[in-house]
Order: C-alpha cells, then structure tokens, then sequence
C-alpha cells in the first residue's frame, strides 16, 4: 500500500470513526428509558455535527485516491458503511417509538384538557 493510500486510507478510518461515535452517543440518548424531551438540544447538536461529518465523507469520495481505496477492497468498505448504517436504521426505529409515545401522551393530555373544560361547563 502506497503512502497516499495509507494516508486516504486514515483520513476515511477517522470519518467512520466520528461517523461511528455520533451513532453511538445518539444510542446512549435513545436507549434511556426517559422521553427525548430533555434531551432534544443534545439530539440536535449531534445531528447536525454528524450532517458535517458527512457532507465531508461526500466531498473525498469525491476525489480519484478514494474511489481507488475503496476498488481496491470494496467488500471491507461495504461493510464498514453497512454497519454504520444498520445502527441509523436501529436508531430511526428507536426515535420513531419514542416520537410515537409523546404522540400518543399529548392526544391523551388532550383528551383530559377537553373533558375538563367540558365538566367546567357543566357547573
């Protein structure tokens, strides 16, 4: 492997790895048994450094020295970007459920608001 490969090949590592820390600090936020509520700053600072992180990842594929790294062992960096994206698809689902359960306590906060300006009215 020649000295621009290894030096490629460093720079991609350390995306992946920034890419693979912000997955795995959102996890850390999801996995809490708590509403996100609290947490909603955190979750969007982490979003958007990892929108930076990835519009970087963008812009060196971009170079002819990537697209030669990742031919040269595709099957490896496949992997890599597949593993990163099963942790996104695992975090999706998990933001999803959590997005669902405040859904489901605001319409029952609702439900509770309406009854009572109701029974007001009835005295």
């Amino acid at each position: 492997m020649s000295q621009t490969q290894e030096f490629n090949r460093n720079i991609i590592e350390k995306v992946f790895s920034q890419l693979e820390n912000i997955n795995f600090r959102i996890s850390t936020i999801l996995d809490k048994d708590t509403s996100i509520g609290g947490e909603q700053e955190t979750l969007t600072k982490l979003l958007i450094e990892k929108e930076q992180v990835l519009n970087y990842y963008v812009q060196i594929l971009e170079s002819p020295q990537m697209r030669t790294l990742f031919n040269s062992n595709p099957d490896f960096w496949r992997n890599r970007i597949n593993q990163i994206l099963s942790v996104d698809e695992s975090n999706l689902d998990k933001m999803k459920t959590k997005f669902d359960a405040l859904t489901e306590k605001m319409k029952n906060f609702n439900k509770q608001k309406s009854l009572m300006i109701y029974l007001k009215g009835e005295q």
